[in-house]
């Protein structure tokens, strides 16, 4: 059900929970699941309790923002997408903040790993690279940090030195017709909201609006 931001549906049980229009689940290894709550600006959890209560880890109920800080002092701008950059640390396209981000889940700090400076579309170091409304992120074995630019329909790259990139076979062409190929050859529609990236090895495959499920070969990855 929808929340409207009262505190009186968090840290309670997972039937008494209300959330607003959350967009990513993530489990962890104990049987915790971290949520995106992204209409509610905030990242929850529901504890693998009896009770699977529900409880904010970082963010405040309806309170956009861009500030990095610890729990409750930390601020998202409809958070979405999530994976696991290591066994304590959540990367989270932070679509309105034109920001990724990082969650320490052990002390629940929020740091910034990238962060867009303008509308535009251009590679470069994490302090000067530029892109738009990410939705989705995935995270390589080797650290690198892969996301959907959604209005753009690119997928974009941040390297372990935190250079965020268009990789290689990047998508592009917002709006264009989907269709297959090599590199920049490839097309898919603006992602949305339900955009989705994720590593099936040794591919990564990403969603489109349109409906098809893409994934660039392995060849096209070099």
């Amino acid at each position: 059900m929808q929340s409207t931001g009262n505190p009186r549906f968090d840290n309670v049980p997972g039937l008494s929970a209300r959330f607003f229009g959350p967009t990513a689940v993530l489990p962890d290894a104990a049987g915790n699941v971290y949520v995106a709550d992204t209409h509610n600006c905030v990242i929850r959890k529901i504890g693998n309790d009896v009770n699977r209560t529900v409880t904010t880890v970082a963010g405040a109920f309806m309170a956009e923002g861009s500030t990095d800080g610890i729990g409750g002092a930390a601020r998202f701008a409809y958070p979405m997408g999530m994976a696991w950059l290591d066994a304590t640390h959540i990367v989270i396209a932070d679509s309105a903040n034109m920001a990724i981000r990082v969650l320490d889940v052990t002390t629940r700090a929020v740091t910034t790993l990238a962060v867009a400076h303008s509308f535009d579309e251009e590679d470069g170091p994490a302090a000067s690279a530029t892109f738009y409304w990410p939705t989705a992120v995935a995270v390589a074995p080797d650290g690198r940090v892969f996301f959907v630019a959604s209005y753009t329909g690119r997928s974009r790259s941040s390297a372990p030195t935190r250079r965020a990139r268009s990789p290689p076979w990047s998508p592009a062409g917002t709006g264009s017709p989907t269709a297959r190929g090599p590199a920049h050859g490839c097309r898919i529609r603006e992602a949305c909201s339900g955009s989705t990236a994720h590593w099936s090895l040794p591919t990564l495959a990403t969603s489109a609006c349109a409906g098809s499920f893409r994934a660039p070969p392995p060849a096209a990855r070099a």
